[in-house]
């Protein structure tokens, strides 16, 4: 993955015994250890009605705003209430994240905002200063 550039996160699931609307939910933790998302399919909108059988899940980052760095993805199912979990793989994904167009080698991610600046002009103080 690079900094900047889009991203998916690919969960493949198999259902045993279908269930109606599990959630899916993902965790970003940096190699220091922090936590940085826990992103999951709820809070993003997707209902998932009842799935059957091989399928998966996509969480797509456009652009990803991770810093180059090593992280570690947790990827889970849980029931719709998120009380009960069907599945949780606990820091076991890698995800090596390289530098890119939006790099910057402070913090632990890119952050998207514009800067603007008001200025009052105040004479005597432009005079004083020229």
């Amino acid at each position: 993955a690079t900094t900047g550039t889009p991203m998916t996160v690919r969960v493949h699931f198999r259902v045993d015994k279908p269930v109606e609307d599990p959630v899916f939910g993902l965790a970003f933790h940096h190699e220091s250890g922090a936590h940085i998302a826990g992103p999951n399919s709820f809070s993003g909108g997707l209902r998932t009605g009842r799935p059957q059988g091989e399928g998966h899940v996509d969480f797509a980052m456009d652009p990803l705003l991770l810093q180059p760095g090593a992280y570690v993805v947790t990827a889970a199912a849980v029931d719709s209430t998120q009380a009960h979990v069907y599945d949780f793989r606990d820091q076991a994904f890698a995800l090596h994240v390289q530098p890119g167009p939006r790099s910057d080698p402070r913090g632990l991610i890119v952050m998207p905002g514009s800067w603007s600046l008001a200025s009052r002009t105040n004479d005597t103080r432009t005079e004083a200063l020229r």
